[in-house]
């Protein structure tokens, strides 16, 4: 049996990335406007579990796959030259990942985040 997580309302979830090349680095931060997870298990929160706090839902689940829709993407940099900023947005519009390793960076970490009153709904 699988489960389908989701928020209930638009506009909450977002992803971010880290990543770094020698004492360069950057965070892309991606806000959805609609998306799932779909989980093997039952997703089980913490009775402390805040709508405003959220939950990192690659640290907390294993999802199998994902759908999510509408990206405003936001990059923030240290020590990148604007040159260098507007190439890795091409690149990253691209081919995401793969370009940015392609150019040196490392991906340091990875959180999805899912905010908000969340819906579980069984998949048959």
């Amino acid at each position: 049996m699988q489960f389908k997580l989701a928020p209930k309302s638009p506009n909450q979830i977002i992803e971010i990335e880290r990543w770094v090349r020698l004492d360069s680095s950057m965070t892309i931060t991606k806000k959805w406007r609609t998306g799932y997870l779909v989980l093997a298990d039952e997703p089980v929160f913490s009775e402390h579990y805040s709508p405003r706090v959220g939950v990192d839902v690659n640290a907390d689940f294993e999802p199998l796959r994902h759908a999510f829709k509408g990206c405003t993407t936001f990059y923030e940099y240290q020590h990148v030259s604007l040159g260098e900023q507007e190439l890795i947005e091409k690149i990253y519009s691209d081919s995401m990942g793969e370009g940015l390793e392609q150019l040196g960076w490392k991906n340091t970490k990875f959180q999805c985040w899912f905010y908000g009153n969340l819906k579980i709904d069984e998949l048959e």
